[in-house]
């Protein structure tokens, strides 16, 4: 597509789309050889042998002349711009893979070797063990590098904070590649750039890049990152600030003063400061959770077992469903309670039939069922009890901690215990900071214990 946003006439032999000659694509016309050109002397004579009886004096003529000329030809390596074949409409011979010269001279068969882009004599190429794109940045900014395969796409999701202004640029930092960049908010798309030729960069215009592309909403967004030639190319991201304050992972927003406040006067600041949350729907809860909040590239991961389904919706509840890490049965069925995003996470349907309304906690009895990590059964005073993967265990602990503070609500001691320990031995990340970031976005609310960790010891019974 051109810059803005028609169908170009660019053509791209990946697609069949015919012309005569794209690089190292030939696709054929009426008066040419089947089939597309490649490095194969053998096309080259059954190319010839259909146009001259195959027990002619010309034809042996022609063969005496070829057979070398292909052999040469593949020790050299000559398989490039200067490797032109005699009745051939092009002179760029490239991307043949294997050769066989079984048509034109017996079974002289094999390998042929070093071809253009075939990368290394041990199969390997130049940057197949190149890391690729991140897949999650933010506004921030920065600059990444990776090879994206010939028609192939990565998604990167980026997170941003409302009133972000930046500049996104994609080129390719060699002679091949055709970068291409759409920006997604949900299945939305937003804008895109596919240039002819050139950079790709959003604003996707050129007179407006000295102004920036402004999100006017935070949260989650999808990145897609395209290669749309018809050969591998390595592509350069480039991500600038040009207003905001763009995001910045060490800023949990907006800084409450909880100095010098302990126990029940916490809680009360707390549920204080959590008075601006706005109410959502369970129904609205659950499609920014499942579209935006917890989607990562049309990918959502299970918390408990590490599934994954794609989506860009509410799944079927068969397969993956929202978990209540605060158990509807005991104080989340309804109300704020029941849709309030900092305790609801998606998980496959199994584990969250199997987690049920059961505590957290550590089995140490026969495990009756385990699956990613996560397991049941019976804890040292022989109650059932839920133990989450080490992966989820602080994750759940804080959402724990939210909950019993703003909803006013009790945790058995036991348990508790536990979710101190996986508060500590699975501190607060970059993506737990920016998926409250997310949440934030949608109803309003933060959960201050992920951007204050310190503050769960200062509160000694929840």
């Amino acid at each position: 597509m051109s810059e803005d946003g028609k169908l170009s006439e660019r053509t791209n032999c990946a697609l069949g789309e015919s012309k005569r000659a794209v690089g190292s694509c030939i696709v054929k016309t009426e008066d040419e050889a089947p089939g597309n050109s490649n490095c194969s002397p053998t096309f080259a004579s059954r190319y010839i042998e259909g146009k001259v009886p195959l027990d002619s004096e010309a034809m042996r003529y022609l063969k005496s002349i070829l057979i070398p000329l292909a052999v040469f030809s593949l020790l050299a390596g000559a398989c490039g711009d200067d490797a032109g074949i005699p009745g051939s409409d092009t002179g760029a011979l490239a991307d043949a893979g294997d050769v066989h010269l079984d048509d034109a001279a017996g079974d002289v068969g094999g390998d042929a070797g070093t071809m253009e882009d075939a990368g290394d004599a041990d199969g390997s190429t130049e940057d197949a063990s190149s890391p690729g794109f991140p897949s999650q940045i933010t506004t921030e900014g920065g600059s990444w590098e990776a090879t994206v395969p010939a028609g192939g796409q990565t998604d990167v999701t980026l997170v941003a904070e409302a009133n972000d202004v930046v500049v996104i640029r994609l080129e390719a930092t060699g002679d091949q590649g055709s970068p291409g960049l759409e920006l997604f908010r949900g299945s939305d798309r937003l804008v895109y750039s596919m240039p002819e030729q050139g950079e790709a960069h959003i604003p996707y215009r050129d007179e407006e890049l000295g102004d920036g592309w402004v999100f006017f909403d935070g949260g989650q967004h999808r990145l897609a990152v395209s290669n749309t030639a018809a050969a591998d190319a390595r592509l350069k991201l480039t991500l600038e600030c040009l207003d905001g304050p763009c995001f910045d992972e060490d800023d949990p927003g907006e800084d409450p003063s909880f100095e010098g406040l302990n126990g029940y006067a916490l809680e009360q600041e707390l549920r204080s400061d959590h008075g601006t949350h706005r109410s959502v729907s369970y129904e609205r809860a659950r499609e920014a959770m499942f579209s935006v909040i917890d989607n990562m590239g049309g990918t959502v991961e299970g918390v408990y077992t590490g599934a994954t389904i794609q989506t860009m919706g509410v799944p079927d509840h068969t397969i993956f469903n929202t978990e209540h890490t605060w158990p509807r049965s005991k104080g989340a069925g309804s109300g704020d309670a029941e849709a309030d995003l900092h305790h609801l996470f998606p998980t496959d349907s199994r584990a969250n039939s199997r987690r049920g309304n059961l505590r957290f906690g550590v089995v140490t009895g026969p495990v009756e069922w385990s699956d990613g990590g996560s397991m049941v059964g019976p804890a040292m005073n022989g109650d059932q009890v839920f133990e989450v993967r080490p992966k989820h265990r602080g994750n759940a602990a804080r959402a724990m901690f939210y909950f019993a503070v703003i909803y006013s609500d009790d945790i058995p001691a036991d348990e508790e215990a536990v979710l101190r320990r996986w508060h500590t031995q699975d501190p607060v990340n970059n993506a737990e900071e920016q998926r409250n970031a997310a949440i934030e976005d949608v109803q309003q609310s933060r959960n201050r214990f992920i951007g204050y960790p310190e503050l769960v010891e200062r509160i000694s019974d929840y």
